[in-house]
């Protein structure tokens, strides 16, 4: 999958759709904090449509990691688990808080580009 295919995924994700267009380090991030979200859902949902790998392989295209720190890389996974564990406190549960994200999951698979 390549940078440009993401564009549904991205804006699915509820990235402004001008993120599209900024610098490459701001799409990388982009990239980065939606996969990151993403495989948090998919771990702990067991939700199983791949989106975590897919954005994974267009942050890897699109030249992140030679973009991207890895110190920023460690802040945005730190940022991104503490928000997560908030979100499925303030559920109740993380049954809840699966039962409260599949519709926008599902509505993200459904944005995906076919042939992944």
């Amino acid at each position: 999958m390549n940078v440009r295919l993401c564009a549904p995924l991205l804006a699915a994700l509820s990235l402004s759709p001008l993120a599209l267009a900024d610098t490459p380090a701001q799409r990388c991030q982009d990239l980065l904090e939606s996969g990151m979200r993403m495989a948090g859902w998919e771990q702990h949902c067991q939700f199983n449509a791949g989106v975590a790998p897919a954005l994974r392989a267009a942050y890897m295209q699109a030249g992140c990691p030679g973009i991207i720190k890895d110190d920023t890389v460690d802040r945005t996974v730190r940022q991104l688990d503490a928000e997560l564990n908030g979100q499925i406190q303030r559920a109740g549960s993380e049954a809840a808080f699966c039962t409260a994200v599949r519709p926008a999951y599902e509505d993200i698979v459904g944005a995906m580009p076919r042939g992944r």
